[in-house]
């Protein structure tokens, strides 16, 4: 009996319930003594773990160039399928082209863009080749100005193809001009922007000399010295190479492709547009 009892005491004092640690009452004495947050502190013994070199905070960059340590695919991520939880790491490239100050493309491009119009509107301007030519290619002055500078007549020389003789031959601007103003108001609707035969085909007058028919303009090879207005006046347009006009219509502001016969209208009515800018020129679109 005394052994039973014993071992039931034994059980007793054995159960978690009644037991109690000595570190346990050391614990409860620091809380009553110190407080509990020296308690707390002291009680844990494993420090904080460190943040790991991802998770370190990186020195604030400018807003300029801290978007430039983006990646792309952070920018767009619809375009590449990355979302925008991920957070790739910014390539070398990227690193190497911020430390050396990289300027964004689309600001070069710009600038190239600008310097290229800058330097084709110089390449534009030329030496007047004749007294009625402006400084732009494919360009004559309007009549207003012919009249201030009191030039009446355009001169040009034509060439006999079978004795090479040459001769001078000159046009009255006011009337050479109202002529063929005339006709393109009264025949453009029937044109539909095509020249018509007497522009294609020219009547050409015979050579004073051998009396050969076809006494044909001299036109320059060089396109810049093409005498434009004198073609004009004596409606020899026609008689220019599909390059000649392909030429006169960029310089114009037309469309330089299609068949021979629209681009010798173009010049025409682009001519009669240049000397009466406020006449009834404009294309039929």
């Amino acid at each position: 009996m005394d052994q039973q009892s014993e071992e039931t005491s034994v059980r007793k004092r054995s159960l978690p319930g009644d037991f109690i640690d000595a570190s346990s009452i050391n614990n409860v004495n620091l809380e009553l003594s110190l407080g509990s947050d020296y308690a707390s502190s002291s009680s844990s013994s494993v420090p904080p773990p460190l943040p790991s070199p991802q998770q370190q905070q990186q020195p604030s960059l400018p807003p300029s160039l801290a978007l430039l340590a983006l990646d792309p695919n952070q920018l767009h991520p619809y375009n590449t399928g990355v979302s925008s939880s991920q957070s790739p790491t910014t390539s070398t490239s990227t690193r190497s082209a911020r430390n050396r100050g990289y300027v964004p493309q689309r600001t070069v491009a710009a600038r190239r863009t600008r310097r290229s119009s800058t330097q084709s509107s110089s390449i534009d301007v030329i030496s007047p080749p004749y007294a009625w030519a402006t400084n732009r290619r494919a360009i004559v002055h309007s009549l207003e100005y012919l009249r201030s500078k009191n030039i009446t007549k355009i001169t040009g020389e034509i060439e006999c193809k079978k004795c090479n003789t040459r001769r001078i031959v000159e046009y009255d601007v006011e009337e050479k001009f109202r002529e063929i103003a005339e006709y393109i108001f009264t025949n453009s609707s029937r044109m539909d922007e095509r020249a018509p035969n007497r522009w294609m085909k020219p009547v050409l007058p015979n050579c004073n000399k051998c009396g050969t028919p076809g006494m044909k303009p001299v036109i320059p090879a060089i396109d810049d010295e093409i005498n434009w207005l004198f073609l004009f006046l004596g409606q020899k347009l026609g008689l220019c190479t599909l390059s000649q006009l392909k030429y006169f219509c960029q310089h114009t502001k037309n469309h330089r492709t299609g068949a021979k016969d629209r681009l010798i209208y173009l010049a025409y009515l682009g001519l009669c547009k240049q000397l009466d800018p406020m006449g009834p020129f404009d294309r039929l679109v």
